[in-house]
C-alpha cells in the first residue's frame, strides 16, 4: 500500500500514465500532432489535479509549471 496524504492506495492498482492510457487512439489528424497526446494529457491531468477547471486554467498551469520549456521527462522518451 502508498499513502499520500489522506489518500492510500493499493500498489497493484496504481499505473503509470503510458499504462493506463498507451493504447488511446490517436484521435488528431497528423497535421496537428505537434505534441505526443501523453504530454497532453499528462499537463492537463496535473493541471486539473491542482485545481485547474478549463482550458485557461490548464495554460496558465502549464505557463508557471515549466512543462513548456522542457523541464520534465518526455513520457515518450525511453528509460
Amino acid at each position: 500500500m502508498v499513502t499520500k496524504g489522506n489518500v492510500t492506495v493499493n500498489e497493484p492498482e496504481l499505473k503509470s500514465l503510458l499504462e493506463a492510457f498507451g493504447d488511446l487512439p490517436e484521435p488528431r489528424s497528423e497535421r496537428t500532432q505537434d505534441h505526443p497526446l501523453l504530454s497532453i494529457l499528462r499537463i492537463g491531468l496535473c493541471a486539473v489535479i491542482s485545481g485547474a477547471d478549463n482550458w485557461v486554467d490548464i495554460a496558465s498551469w502549464r505557463e508557471g509549471s515549466g512543462e513548456h520549456q522542457g523541464h520534465t521527462k518526455s513520457l515518450t522518451a525511453a528509460g
